[in-house]
């Protein structure tokens, strides 16, 4: 009988981390013997059984644009709108771009993140509140690590809320 791997999402705003977490998970994953792969929308409705142990996308807005039962686990990456403008803003090298990056993000970003975005949080499984740490991605791993071998809906333990949910 094929087993379908774990399907992990990782959502969350601009510059909210996605990338970083991503990358950090797939190694930690990769580290312990599993096979992992990063997938895109299109590419995730093509998963075939057996290829890897688990798939893990990222985007803004996967848990309405994807069915929600898509994924094995929902992760949101909640970071203030302070941080991200400030991440967004460091990748400017002029005036004239910066000026850019702050009408953009007024007029496009900031108002796609409130009507679009934040709606995603609710439906996450895991969420972290500020910028993720190491300990996070260890948790995360450990707990996909589980799904993957004691079955999809099979937790051998319900973590406690702080375990997985974190204010900074």
């Amino acid at each position: 009988m094929a087993v379908r791997p774990v399907i992990v999402g990782v959502c969350g705003g601009v510059a909210a981390g996605k990338n970083l977490f991503t990358r950090s998970l797939l190694s930690r994953l990769r580290s312990r013997g599993r096979s992992v792969e990063e997938v895109d929308m299109i590419t995730a409705n093509t998963i075939k059984d057996n290829q890897m142990d688990c798939y893990v996308m990222r985007g803004m807005t996967l848990f309405t644009d994807q069915p929600r039962n898509f994924f094995d686990l929902k992760i949101f990456l909640d970071v203030d709108a302070d941080i991200r403008l400030t991440r967004i803003l460091s990748t400017a090298t002029t005036f004239d771009e910066m000026r850019r990056i702050l009408t953009r993000y007024q007029s496009l970003t900031r108002p796609y993140h409130i009507q679009a975005v934040l709606k995603q949080r609710p439906l996450a499984d895991i969420c972290f509140n500020g910028s993720f740490q190491e300990k996070d991605v260890d948790s995360t791993s450990l707990r996909i690590l589980q799904l993957m071998k004691n079955g999809k809906n099979k937790i051998e333990e319900e973590p406690d809320d702080d375990d997985y949910t974190r204010s900074l």
